[in-house]
C-alpha cells in the first residue's frame, strides 16, 4: 500500500474567473464548503483543502465544524453561523463529474487494462457580508493508475490554493 500511495500521482489545471467589484479585495478567513455526496467525503475534501490553505498561512477552517449538514439551514442562518465565527469568505467544492478511464496495455509480457481516475471540480467563493459571489475556479484533472479519489481532489486544493494565492483572493496571516 505505501508503495502505491508513493507513486500516486494526479495533476489539475483550473480556470479561474473574479468579479469585476471584488478585483483588489483579499479575504482574510474563510470557511471551507463541500457539498454534495456523504458527510465523510465532505469532510475530507474540506480538510484538504484547509489544510493546504494553512500550510500557506491562510486562515481556513472546515465548514463542517460550524454548520450542520448540508440542507439543514438557510442561507441567512448560514451566514449568520458563519460571521459569529468571524468568517468573511466562504468557498464552496463542487464535484462535477468524476469516473476512471481504463487504458488497455500491450508488450511482451502480455496485454492488461489499467484503471485511472479523473474528476471535475469547481470551487466558489462567497463574501459572506453580501452572499455575492467573488471568484470561481474550475478544474478537471486526472491520475495514474495508483491514484485514488483523495489523490485528485488534493491536486485540485493545491490548484485553488495557488490560484487564491496568485491572485491575491485571500491573504496569508503573518
Amino acid at each position: 500500500m505505501l508503495l502505491a500511495v508513493a507513486c500516486a500521482s494526479a495533476g489539475t489545471d483550473g480556470t479561474t474567473y473574479r468579479e469585476a467589484n471584488y478585483r483588489g479585495v483579499e479575504f482574510d478567513r474563510v470557511a471551507v464548503i463541500a457539498e454534495g455526496g456523504d458527510s465523510q467525503y465532505r469532510a475530507r475534501f474540506e480538510a484538504l483543502l484547509v489544510a493546504d490553505l494553512r500550510g500557506e498561512h491562510v486562515w481556513a477552517v472546515e465548514g463542517s465544524t460550524l454548520l450542520p449538514s448540508a440542507g439543514e439551514t438557510s442561507e441567512a442562518e448560514r451566514a449568520d453561523v458563519l460571521r459569529a465565527a468571524g468568517v468573511q469568505a466562504a468557498l464552496y467544492l463542487r464535484t462535477v463529474d468524476f469516473g476512471t478511464e481504463k487504458t488497455v496495455v500491450g508488450g511482451w509480457a502480455g496485454v492488461s487494462t489499467q484503471v485511472s481516475p479523473w474528476a471535475q471540480f469547481e470551487a466558489e467563493l462567497e463574501d459572506v457580508a453580501s452572499g455575492e459571489t467573488a471568484w470561481r475556479i474550475s478544474a478537471a484533472g486526472g491520475g495514474n493508475v495508483h491514484a485514488s479519489f483523495d489523490t485528485i481532489a488534493g491536486s485540485f486544493c493545491d490548484t485553488v490554493t495557488e490560484a487564491l494565492l496568485k491572485e491575491r483572493v485571500v491573504r496569508r496571516q503573518p
